[in-house]
Formats: C-alpha cells, sequence, structure tokens
C-alpha cells in the first residue's frame, strides 16, 4: 500500500490525508463471515460474532471547547450549566473539567491514577471487550479484551490500566497495531482505566486523526464539538446570548472543515430555526431540509437538531430521533475522555470497533 502525503487545515490545525442505489455505505468491505474466526479471547473460550476518513484535530481543535457524551445520563449533568461554569471558574487552576460531562478531574487522572487507581484496579470486576464490527484493513470479529491493568496479551506489559492504539512506530509502543491506512497515526488513541470521576474505561483521540463516537441517543452540543457524517466534518460554534443583536436568541454555526461541501457554512438562530436538519435531499418525506449534501453516503435525513429553551441548548439526534436511523450514522470526536459504555460504536480511520462491558469470571 504506498503512502500518501497529509494535508493540513491551516484553519484548525487537522490533519488530514489525501483527498480522493439511494444511500451508499462509507465502505466497500468484505466481513469475514467464519464464526471460527471470531474468537473472543475470554480464557480461551471462543465465542461467536456476527460480522472513514481522514480527519482529526491538532492542537488548535483538541484544546477548543466541547465535546459531549452521546450517554444521556452524562448530558444531564450538562444540563446543570450554571452549575458546572461555577465548578469549573472555581476550580481552574487544581483541576480540569471534562467538557463532554461536566465532571471534574484532576491532574493524576491524566498519569494513570496513582495509588488511589491502583487500589480500584485491583478491585473492578469489568472487563471490556472491543470487537472489531468493520473495517478494511483489519480482521472483521477479532476481539480485544481489556482488564483494568490494560490489553491482555500486550506486549507492551506495563500494566498501567493504559491501551495505546496506532502504526508500527520507533517512537511509540502501542498496545494495539493498526495495519497501514490513511487516517491513522503513530499513537492513534488511548484506552484507559480511570477511578475518577466514576470508575471506568475512558477513550481519548491523542495524535490528531480523530477517534469518532457514535450518537446512539442524543448529543447536548457545545461550542468547538465536531460532528461527523459520511465523509463530512462539521465544527460547531454557538455564541453566547451577550453577543447576539437579538434577545433571547442562540446563534449556532457549522463550517464544514472537510468532505465535499468543505469552506461552507451554516448559520441559524434559535428564534427562526428551533428545529434543524440535514440530508441528502431538499426534502424528506413532505418534511424540509435546511441543509442538503450530495454525498450518497449521507441519509436523506442524516440528523436533526433542535433547540431547548428551558436549558438553553442545543441537541442533536441521528436522523429524526423517533427510532429510523440513518445509514452509517452521526458521529461525534472524543477530544477529551469519553466514559465507554457497553454498545458504544467507536471509529477510527476505517475501522469500527463495539464496545461490551462483561463482569470478569476470575476477579
Amino acid at each position: 500500500m504506498g503512502c500518501c502525503k497529509s494535508k493540513i487545515d491551516e484553519s484548525t490545525g487537522i490533519n488530514y490525508g489525501d483527498e480522493e442505489n439511494d444511500e451508499l455505505p462509507r465502505f466497500d468491505m468484505t466481513p469475514i463471515n467464519n464464526n471460527e474466526q471470531a474468537v473472543k479471547a475470554r480464557s480461551g473460550n471462543p465465542n461467536t460474532f456476527s460480522e472513514s476518513t481522514n480527519f482529526g484535530p491538532g492542537d488548535d481543535v483538541s484544546k477548543s471547547k466541547g465535546g459531549l457524551n452521546d450517554n444521556p445520563r452524562f448530558n444531564q449533568a450538562i444540563e446543570q450549566e450554571g452549575l458546572v461554569e461555577q465548578d469549573r471558574r472555581e476550580n481552574a487552576v487544581t483541576s480540569n473539567t471534562n467538557l463532554h460531562n461536566g465532571m471534574k478531574q484532576s491532574p493524576q487522572d491524566y498519569l494513570g491514577g496513582g495509588f488511589a487507581n491502583l487500589r480500584a484496579q485491583s478491585e473492578y470486576n469489568k472487563y471490556l471487550y472491543l470487537s472489531i464490527k468493520e473495517s478494511k484493513f483489519n480482521q472483521v470479529g477479532k476481539t480485544l479484551e481489556i482488564t483494568p491493568k490494560g490489553l491482555t496479551g500486550s506486549t507492551r506489559n506495563s500494566n498501567d490500566g493504559i491501551v495505546y492504539f496506532g502504526l508500527h512506530s520507533l517512537d511509540f509502543k502501542n498496545d494495539f497495531l493498526f495495519k497501514a491506512e490513511e487516517g491513522v497515526n503513530k499513537q492513534h488513541f488511548e484506552i484507559r482505566f480511570k477511578d475518577e470521576p466514576e470508575e471506568g474505561y475512558y477513550v481519548k483521540n491523542l495524535q490528531g486523526s480523530g477517534v469518532f463516537i457514535k450518537i446512539e441517543d442524543y448529543l447536548n452540543l457545545k461550542d468547538g464539538v465536531i460532528i461527523s457524517f459520511g465523509t463530512n466534518h462539521l465544527l460547531i460554534t454557538i455564541r453566547d446570548e451577550a453577543e447576539n443583536q437579538r434577545d433571547n436568541a442562540s446563534i449556532i454555526n457549522f463550517r464544514a472543515i472537510y468532505g465535499p461541501n468543505k469552506g461552507d457554512e451554516y448559520e441559524f438562530n434559535s428564534v427562526d430555526n428551533s428545529v434543524i436538519r440535514f440530508g441528502r435531499k431538499k426534502s424528506y418525506s413532505s418534511v424540509k431540509i435546511d441543509v442538503a449534501f450530495t454525498e450518497e453516503s449521507t441519509s436523506r435525513l442524516q440528523c436533526t437538531i433542535s433547540f431547548d429553551e428551558n436549558s438553553r441548548l442545543w441537541k442533536i439526534v441521528d436522523s429524526d430521533g423517533c427510532g429510523k436511523k440513518s445509514l452509517n450514522g452521526t458521529w461525534f470526536l472524543a477530544d477529551d475522555y469519553i466514559k465507554i459504555e457497553s454498545g458504544m460504536l467507536v471509529r477510527v480511520g476505517t475501522t469500527t470497533f463495539e464496545a461490551s462491558l462483561e463482569t470478569a469470571v476470575n476477579n
């Protein structure tokens, strides 16, 4: 496979690779369907499973505000906006605030957690299993077992509670190696066991070419979050009320930073457009589409954004949010630690992982 030169988006610092029926899948893949090849690495017992984009933030984007966990349980914390903001200001010097879910994190959380984290590693009784659901280059059905100490069978063998994912490199030693492909970097992302603010496994993008999480229920949008569908990537900015000319209006702006519509901007206010629909056609089942894309991997009704007057928050749901899903999903960038839940889908390049949390048999 040839090596492609990367492209740097000067406005955002994002590292891109080369750009080159009704709704088309994002990739043309041939999954491995032989159940014997889909072996789950749990106590040596086999279990069977049924069966991108070159994008990510550089320093400029990863430091921006935004990016929320798509689990509604965490979004509830965000809805108490005043309390979260007050807490952030009071702890600005001594701690970091996870803007994905409004939960504080102390500096030691980013360093492995210290003695408390070691104690939690020995007491936590759930293992994380990551199954490759789809991929162009990696074995579909392969499953990774991750314990509070790290990846089972890793040659890095550090027992530090961190699993690094990336390409083979002399600069970094990763626990899991991707086959060489566009959109994956030397040390791409990590999964880390953390005991605070809540015990569990957390995923975070590292080296700038993106790790995305699928929106299953809804996502509260914050200034600086990046959403993705097909090969389109939109940077969202939300202006505070004090900056607006119209009373009680919230302004939301979408800027296409990658994909066929790159450079285009779309701006709406909550007074005139409390509901915004993105899709591939101008209308869908007699419903008006506010922003239409031409890419065939975008569904006719891709996602819906609405403004809630009570919480003063913009929320996004996949498709119409009423049961019907878009073909390829709507995703957001994990530019800060996001707690992994069972059923969560995590996408890197052409590879999608499905997460499962299960109680350890021999703890």
